[in-house]
């Protein structure tokens, strides 16, 4: 379900109470400090769950969430906020802010059933583009307006074949293109395996083999290289990208994630050909993209494992070229083009599941927000891994801001 902010209402509406959260946070070094307010609606009965107490009435001056003293913590832990009513001589309660958005989130609406989708993964398709044979999934017909959509860690495009045919259907041209490392692309052992590399691999693929100007759709890592890809100067005069969807994103120095963090070092050890074998990778997989998706066993199923297992687990040359992935990652990147996307003129959304373990929509999602305050800011109730999950909802969400 999509979870949009919405003005404040007046009147007593007996089931949402607004509610401002005031993210006092800026990003230096890794921490939180500062100042950024938004605004939302909540459900009444979760509200009342998050406070251990009814909420005041809509006719009372709103709730304000500030955060407690300044974090002396990594940003990739949660900030606790306290919770204060105006006029109250003190905060009534202090809880982690994980717990509140759990408390907080949205009650689903019927979702489609996973299977609808099944038969809906085309095959994968080849383009030679410069010294790499990029591996990628196309869903659509020519002439309709074209996206591509650019997955991250651990999946390949696998992580879009829900939402390509939907959008298909609704007059996309719809491309998603696999990372060097992450997928079934290939090329030099030595190529550049950052995501500036990867983002210079993505503009010529678009530039020889997508029609005209395009939407672009970056997840995970994927949305960082989306941002590297509009910001960079020479990239960003390279490719056609008139509209920028971001989603659960790398944003600054958020990342890695504690997980990829763990995998990173075992890639700089001696030992990495022997740790990275053919099982361990298998599970490594698994178990990376379980921890980011609220339903695993029913997500992931049969075909995905083994479209992601056929990658990793039967490809040598993958392996190897996901080491130096791993060995490549380096947030210094995000640090110069995060920042950048204050200057981002064209249409924008932001689109973040409110579950997400690693990119958190009230550290990583707020901070993008705040450098891109004229962003539409959507939320999703899902995981990290959201285009497998709510694929529908994804779509409706990208359609409604496309039409806008």
């Amino acid at each position: 379900m999509v979870k949009r902010h919405r003005p404040r209402r007046e009147g007593t509406d007996s089931s949402f109470h607004h509610v401002m959260l005031k993210h006092a946070w800026t990003i230096q070094g890794g921490f939180l400090s500062g100042n950024a307010d938004l605004e939302y609606e909540v459900p009444l009965k979760r509200l009342a769950s998050a406070l251990g107490r009814p909420p005041s009435p809509m006719s009372a001056p709103p709730l304000t969430l500030v955060p407690a003293p300044p974090p002396s913590r990594p940003c990739s832990s949660a900030p606790a906020l306290s919770i204060t009513v105006p006029g109250a001589a003190m905060p009534i309660r202090t809880i982690n802010a994980l717990a509140l958005s759990l408390a907080l989130a949205i009650t689903p609406l019927a979702v489609t059933p996973l299977a609808a989708f099944a038969d809906e993964m085309p095959g994968r398709q080849f383009a030679d583009v410069g010294d790499f044979r990029v591996a990628y999934r196309e869903w659509g017909e020519p002439g309709d307006p074209a996206v591509m959509l650019i997955h991250g860690i651990p999946l390949n495009s696998v992580l879009f074949s829900r939402v390509g045919p939907l959008l298909a259907e609704q007059g996309y041209h719809v491309f998603a293109p696999g990372q060097l490392g992450l997928s079934y692309t290939d090329g030099p052992m030595d190529a550049d395996h950052s995501l500036k590399g990867q983002a210079e691999i993505m503009t010529d693929f678009a530039n020889q083999v997508m029609p005209g100007p395009y939407i672009l759709f970056g997840h995970d890592l994927g949305g960082g290289i989306a941002q590297i890809m509009v910001t960079d100067s020479e990239l960003k005069e390279q490719n056609q990208v008139r509209k920028i969807v971001i989603g659960n994103s790398a944003v600054l120095d958020m990342w890695p994630v504690p997980e990829a963090n763990a995998a990173i070092a075992k890639a700089k050890s001696a030992e990495a050909s022997q740790i990275f074998s053919a099982d361990n990778v298998r599970e490594i997989v698994k178990n990376f993209a379980s921890a980011g998706l609220m339903q695993p066993e029913e997500t992931l199923t049969d075909e995905i494992l083994e479209d992601l297992y056929g990658n990793y687990a039967e490809n040598e040359s993958t392996r190897n070229h996901f080491i130096e992935y791993l060995k490549a990652m380096d947030n210094r990147l995000t640090l110069e083009a995060s920042p950048q996307m204050v200057m981002w003129n064209k249409p924008a959304m932001l689109l973040w599941g409110v579950h997400d373990p690693f990119q958190p929509p009230y550290v990583s999602g707020v901070a993008l927000a705040r450098i891109m305050p004229h962003a539409t800011w959507e939320y999703l109730d899902a995981s990290h891994f959201y285009p497998l999950e709510r694929p529908q909802e994804v779509v409706d969400a990208f359609v409604a801001w496309d039409q806008q």
